[in-house]
């Protein structure tokens, strides 16, 4: 990280470049900005600031638009801060020092982990109901392919995978209540996010492959499932990284480097799955909303409350 914050006075000024922010300096107008502190010539860490973005504000500009392969509903910023001044009071500094506050900061990523893992959820749920309703309607020789044995099975293995993912995203979800910080738990969060932007990315090939030509054509919203799932795999951890995560949350459960998991949970706890809350399950479907492909996450009647998810919800 090479933005910086440099303490004068009674305001940090802040200078840097940031990429691919999403809802840039032009849209969103509430922005936490991560950067390196500076005291006395001295560097602090990383520490998070508070700025409400009107449009106009001096020093904070958004200079160019990252053009995704998906997503494009979204705007991905980049965002230039040249002399940004920020009072003392929208600094982000618990008592234990700025990378305390930092550490903090990490840990509610576990949340956008979640969420991404829902919007994977929703793209494929929606894939796979697409696959299903074409291979009903569309005939050859005589009879709807959904007949044939051999995308019978391709539909099989993808009503799987989005079942998986689901679990996932709800066993992660459900963690939150058993974490002193309430975010998610890192290891089900990580496993969450991995399964379910490696599993999409599949589910949305075959869906495609189902429709044939028709697929691939950008009057069906296959092909935007194809792209849209393709970043989950880089944002807000990528597999790679979401491995490493996973890797070592279970050396350290089984206690091979000396240490408990990071809820001092014996080994394998963290696979407990909590009893059903209204709360989670609703926060999860929170998280499936931010699906941009516009699919449903689920069917009427999951979770304790139908309230909570109807048909057409998402």
């Amino acid at each position: 990280m090479t933005t910086k914050a440099v303490k004068n006075g009674e305001v940090y000024v802040i200078n840097g470049l940031k990429h691919w922010i999403t809802g840039g300096a032009d849209v969103a107008k509430l922005h936490l900005i991560l950067a390196r502190v500076e005291e006395e010539g001295e560097d602090q860490g990383i520490g998070g600031f508070i700025v409400v973005h009107e449009g106009t504000t001096k020093g904070m500009s958004a200079t160019k638009r990252h053009r995704g392969m998906g997503l494009r509903s979204l705007p991905e910023m980049e965002v230039c801060f040249e002399n940004l001044e920020v009072h003392e009071s929208m600094a982000i500094r618990p008592e234990g020092g700025w990378k305390r506050g930092f550490a903090g900061i990490i840990d509610s990523y576990n949340s956008q982990r979640v969420g991404s893992a829902a919007v994977c959820l929703g793209i494929s749920q929606g894939a796979l109901e697409h696959a299903i309703a074409y291979s009903k309607s569309r005939h050859q020789f005589g009879r709807p392919i959904a007949e044939f044995q051999g995308l019978q099975w391709m539909m099989a293995d993808m009503q799987v995978m989005v079942n998986a993912m689901r679990n996932f995203v709800y066993q992660a979800a459900r963690s939150s209540v058993r974490t002193k910080a309430g975010f998610p738990e890192p290891l089900l969060a990580a496993q969450a996010k991995l399964y379910g932007s490696e599993r999409s990315k599949k589910v949305a090939h075959d869906a495609l492959q189902i429709h044939g030509a028709e697929g691939y054509s950008r009057d069906q919203p296959l092909e935007r499932y194809y792209r849209d799932t393709r970043m989950f795999s880089i944002g807000g951890g990528t597999a790679q990284i979401l491995r490493n995560t996973i890797a070592g949350e279970n050396i350290d459960a089984h206690g091979l480097t000396g240490g408990g998991n990071t809820v001092g949970q014996p080994p394998h706890a963290a696979l407990h799955i909590a009893p059903d809350s209204s709360n989670s399950v609703a926060f999860t479907h929170d998280m499936m909303k931010q699906n941009i492909g516009g699919a449903r996450c689920c069917r009427t009647g999951v979770g304790p409350d139908d309230s909570v998810c109807r048909q057409g919800d998402f």
